[in-house]
């Protein structure tokens, strides 16, 4: 896993690749060992979008995009398989909800082997 923040307040973006499960938090939590923060020292997340991905995942494997604590088909934004890209730049939204942007991405790989990139948008304050 890998995470790259780049910042350009009051906005940026965050980059995850993995090849296993893994998750991008919006700011810092109780634990030290959080681990995967999409805000940079003294910044607050307010919301984060997914704005592109790029994958493969071997087999009848998937990557499952969720945000949020749940994993229903309300906090499920996508599901992808084979291989491929798609770009959401262009002000298509996958978040369904005001609440899904405010929330935590875990990025589920069902099993097998896989690559993913996803970018994803930040809106923070100062």
């Amino acid at each position: 896993m890998a995470i790259t923040v780049r910042q350009n307040k009051p906005g940026g973006y965050v980059v995850l690749n993995t090849s296993a499960t893994d998750f991008v938090r919006l700011n810092h939590g109780t634990d030290a060992a959080d681990g995967n923060m999409a805000g940079n020292s003294g910044e607050t997340v307010n919301e984060m979008y997914i704005a592109s991905a790029k994958w493969s995942a071997s087999g009848t494997n998937t990557w499952k995009i969720t945000r949020g604590a749940g994993t229903g088909a309300n906090s499920t934004m996508i599901i992808l398989a084979g291989s491929g890209e798609h770009n959401y730049q262009d002000g298509m939204r996958l978040e369904h909800n005001d609440v899904h942007p405010t929330q935590n991405v875990i990025c589920t790989l069902s099993g097998g082997t896989g690559t993913l990139l996803l970018k994803l948008h930040k809106v923070s304050g100062e």
